[in-house]
């Protein structure tokens, strides 16, 4: 089925949400992940996902980071992508728990970069 708006670069097959890449990364400082799309994405997130539990989060519980700063500018997550890679980078090692307050991640071992793009 052919788009009537871009073609062959379309979401008529699928759904729509369903992502044409998605990796899952250590967490650290900052990463990158090659998405093999071949130009830039025309959208991609950046989640970090629980993979133990801690501080209010469950295993498999997600929180999107894509490019975010608290509001006192203490803590923050940039993200970019280009036609071969999304790169992301962060500043602290908080983010909001559950209860909510500023918490530590606890151990990098907790939590995993989620990369996807469309």
């Amino acid at each position: 089925m052919a788009s009537v708006i871009r073609g062959d670069d379309n979401f008529d097959s699928g759904s729509v949400f369903a992502p044409l890449f998605e990796s899952v990364v250590s967490y650290a400082a900052s990463s990158s992940v090659s998405h093999g799309l071949g130009r830039v994405p025309h959208f991609y997130t950046v989640s970090i996902r629980c993979v133990t539990a801690y501080g209010g989060y469950s295993v498999g519980d997600e929180t999107v980071i894509t490019s975010q700063v608290d509001g006192d500018g203490g803590r923050a997550y940039m993200t970019r992508a280009n036609a071969t890679n999304i790169y992301v980078s962060r500043d602290t090692a908080n983010f909001i728990n559950t209860t909510p307050d500023w918490a530590t991640f606890g151990s990098l071992s907790y939590w995993r970069y989620v990369f996807r793009a469309w």
